[in-house]
This record gives structure tokens, C-alpha cells and sequence, in this order.
């Protein structure tokens, strides 16, 4: 069984990486647009922009497990609309 509220805490940290890691080669870069075969960075970026989606998914979805075994039965809706 996993563990919901170590699976959230990771997936922000991995989901705080992957968002230095967009956000890094374009505060170095020098050379806009970089040399060689165009399709590499935006392949790149795609990727990047891939795992950071899952990593969101998964993320809020462990959320909504932990926020549902949490809160109070009566306290249920509340609880969710403030999510």
C-alpha cells in the first residue's frame, strides 16, 4: 500500500525539479535559438512539459485521497470545495 501523503510530498518536489529544469536552460542560454537541429529543444521541452503534467495528475489525485480519508463525513463538501 502506498502511502498518499509521501506520494504528494514527492510528486511536488519532482514537479519543483522538472520546473527548475524548464526554467534553467533559458537563463543560461546564450544563443537563442540554439545551434543545430531545431526539433531537439522543442522534443525537449515536450517531454519535460509531459512529466510535469503526470506529475501534477498524480499529485492532486493522491490529494483528494488523503483529503477524503481526513475530513469528517459531514464536513466532506466543504472540505473539497476549498481544494
Amino acid at each position: 500500500m502506498v502511502d498518499r501523503r509521501h506520494l504528494m510530498v514527492q510528486a511536488d518536489i519532482f514537479r519543483f525539479l522538472l520546473a527548475m529544469g524548464l526554467i534553467d536552460p533559458f537563463l543560461t542560454s546564450l544563443e537563442v535559438p540554439p545551434p543545430g537541429d531545431p526539433f531537439l529543444p522543442i522534443l525537449a521541452l515536450s517531454g519535460r512539459a509531459l512529466l510535469l503534467g503526470s506529475a501534477d495528475v498524480l499529485r492532486v489525485n493522491a490529494a483528494q485521497t488523503v483529503l477524503s480519508s481526513r475530513a469528517a463525513e459531514n464536513d466532506l463538501e466543504g472540505a473539497n470545495g476549498q481544494m
